[in-house]
């Protein structure tokens, strides 16, 4: 979806009334950098390799619990730098991979986001889900779908690959997140980019990878948060991924 044509249907407010107002803009440049960072961290194809050139086994081991480095790197011919990530989870692989690839939980922690249901699962590894948005006014709700891949490169890691169904927000956009065994946790290797349709991007570009860092967070609260819950609900999404792995519908 391109970012001047995510209006309601039902305003009278076209694009260039917009771009006149400056109070609405400011809306307007908050929405982007929540869309666009809910889009990097869960709207990706793939990548080649899960290399970390820019984040060293230094700065890996100095993680603790909960913990992580974030990096950016400049991509030839493009604004947006390619977003690189190695967090230190409490958490086992299976149980991270639960939390994150929990779909219908993803509303809860994510800015703004008030829906999000999968409505096709086939094959039984693959999930498309369908989101809904709230955005500032007066642009009213944003719909788009989303596909996910989840696979199991080796016995005790797991990993999620994201591609976009339907949305005209980004002209590319593609990552990976790995979970695998790391000391008494896991560590998630998280790499993503994309390519924005929008002359905001340029001025945005600080902006989205320090809101990265915000989200970023917020995924491991929240990996925490369900893990840790008393009326832990946990098991319930690991079966989902487990069975989900052995070739049976989880939703």
């Amino acid at each position: 979806m391109s970012f001047l044509r995510q209006v309601n249907p039902e305003s009278k407010t076209c694009k260039h009334c917009l771009l006149r107002q400056p109070i609405i803009n400011l809306k307007i440049k908050n929405f982007y950098m929540v869309f666009l960072i809910f889009h990097i961290l869960f709207s990706s194809t793939s990548f080649s390799s899960l290399s970390f050139e820019n984040i060293s086994e230094q700065e890996i081991n100095k993680l603790s619990h909960n913990s992580f480095v974030l990096k950016s790197k400049k991509v030839s011919g493009k604004v947006w730098p390619e977003i690189h990530v190695k967090a230190y989870l409490k958490a086992k692989p299976l149980e991270a991979v639960a939390i994150f690839a929990a779909y219908d939980l993803q509303k809860t922690y994510v800015p703004n986001l008030v829906g999000s249901e999968v409505v096709k699962q086939e094959p039984p590894n693959e999930a498309h889900v369908d989101y809904k948005m709230d955005l500032p006014w007066p642009l009213g709700y944003s719909y788009y779908i989303h596909g996910h891949k989840l696979t199991q490169p080796t016995k005790n890691s797991y990993q999620v690959r994201w591609f976009l169904v339907k949305s005209d927000a980004a002209d590319e956009v593609k990552g990976v997140a790995l979970f695998e065994p790391y000391k008494d946790g896991s560590l998630m290797s998280y790499k993503a980019f994309v390519d924005p349709k929008s002359f905001f991007a340029g001025v945005l570009k600080d902006l989205m990878v320090k809101d990265v860092n915000i989200t970023i967070q917020a995924i491991i609260d929240a990996i925490e948060k369900y893990r840790a819950e008393p009326k832990n609900i946990l098991p319930t999404y690991k079966q989902k991924i487990l069975s989900a792995l052995n070739g049976k519908k989880a939703y």
